[in-house]
């Protein structure tokens, strides 16, 4: 079965304008696997018949009613559906390595007056890369018991965030990347999926957010983590939203982006640094 032309001009438009997603033609594969079990949860004979159906009650005049409602919350259904959710305890290691090695120290010495740390994890899925933060600054603290720590972590998909608030992972999940000393330190067994602690989960507070369309999270934050997720976006959406990220570190806080993504020559004030084998990009200080 293929989408025909209005029908993936509707989802790329819709990909598009609700969270920055630049849809190649090339993914129209992707988008019929992915919008696959929306069609048959409506009762459509395929994945183009549905999309086209959300199509008719998007276009719709304000005050029709049911048809307006459906349509609102099957174009969030299509976002969330292409929305890549891929993660991992302590992703690529190098960046949480040097957040504790080379980071933290700074951000705790110009915040020694007020002896709080404030990040952002953007796009956090389904919560490993917050929880990771926070079994990692939990370890820092008993060194440095006087500080404080809060993680605010945002997805657009409101059910990886279901998921990452209730904490509790398959051993599957737990096989990728979390080393041995934190599951022994965070986690029970509860019967097939595993369980993290009351005291871990208390340090990271989700919420839904769509980087594109809505203003930051109130901050400023001390660090930023916004990890391949530029990679999904056009050059304009991309430094749209770096714009955003710098405006909501203090002075001198730092931005960590995915391997294969870079602020040069997209964001003029962003300054890149290089910690080992680690790129950071940080907001120049006053």
């Amino acid at each position: 079965m293929t989408l025909s032309a209005q029908a993936y001009e509707f989802v790329a438009g819709v990909a598009k304008a609700g969270s920055g997603l630049a849809l190649q033609p090339s993914k129209e594969y992707l988008i019929e696997s992915r919008l696959a079990p929306l069609a048959r949860a409506a009762g459509a004979p395929d994945v183009n018949a549905w999309v086209l159906d959300v199509r008719r009650a998007a276009m719709a005049a304000p005050g029709a009613g049911a048809p307006l409602d459906r349509g609102l919350g099957a174009r969030k259904a299509i976002i969330e559906a292409l929305t890549t959710n891929e993660t991992s305890w302590m992703r690529d290691t190098a960046p949480f390595t040097e957040f504790i090695r080379s980071v933290l120290p700074v951000i705790a010495r110009e915040n020694s007056a007020t002896r709080r740390i404030r990040i952002w994890s953007a796009a956090c899925s389904t919560g490993q890369e917050p929880y990771s933060l926070a079994m990692l600054l939990t370890d820092w603290k008993r060194a440095n018991p006087t500080y404080s720590y809060r993680i605010q972590a945002t997805d657009i998909d409101s059910t990886v965030l279901a998921t990452a608030r209730a904490g509790r992972f398959s051993t599957l999940e737990m096989n990728r990347g979390l080393p041995a000393q934190h599951l022994s330190a965070h986690f029970t067994r509860e019967g097939a999926a595993w369980q993290l602690s009351e005291a871990i989960r208390q340090q990271v507070m989700f919420a839904e957010h769509n980087l594109v369309t809505q203003p930051t999270p109130p901050g400023p934050f001390d660090v930023i983590f916004c990890r391949n997720v530029l990679i999904y976006f056009d050059l304009d959406t991309k430094r749209e939203v770096l714009a955003k990220l710098r405006g909501a570190l203090r002075p001198g806080g730092y931005l960590y982006l995915g391997a294969a993504e870079t602020a040069l020559g997209i964001d003029p004030v962003l300054e890149r640094v290089q910690l080992g084998r680690t790129t950071v990009y940080r907001r120049p200080a006053l």
